[in-house]
């Protein structure tokens, strides 16, 4: 299934994600802690880039099959090297609550 990227990535090793993905983390607990968690997930991240330089934010992703063909949205992209999901609720429910933030390591495109 192709993944159509609007901003190339940089694919980091173990020690760069891992110093983005603590940096960023830090950085969205002191946000969660200063503003608590009743905003919407956008002032959260408006914030990191704020606080953070190198945030890149709603960045779109398209994916494509035959004729299917949607176009995403990328929370937070890190130094190009990290994409990071935010979710924000305002009370305890089955999927994550209050402010919620997870992160992958993006992948460099394919060669074939």
């Amino acid at each position: 299934m192709p993944i159509h990227r609007s901003t190339e990535t940089i694919r980091p090793t173990q020690a760069e994600f891992g110093q983005i993905a603590y940096d960023v983390m830090a950085c969205a607990y002191g946000i969660h802690k200063d503003f608590g968690r009743f905003f919407d997930e956008t002032v959260y991240k408006k914030e990191l880039a704020a606080r953070l330089p190198g945030m890149e934010l709603e960045l779109p992703v398209r994916v494509s099959h035959g004729s299917f063909s949607k176009t995403y949205k990328l929370d937070v992209l890190a130094h190009r090297r990290g994409v990071f999901e935010f979710k924000a609720t305002d009370g305890i429910a089955r999927r994550p609550s209050t402010t919620f933030c997870s992160s992958i390591s993006p992948t460099p495109k394919s060669s074939t």
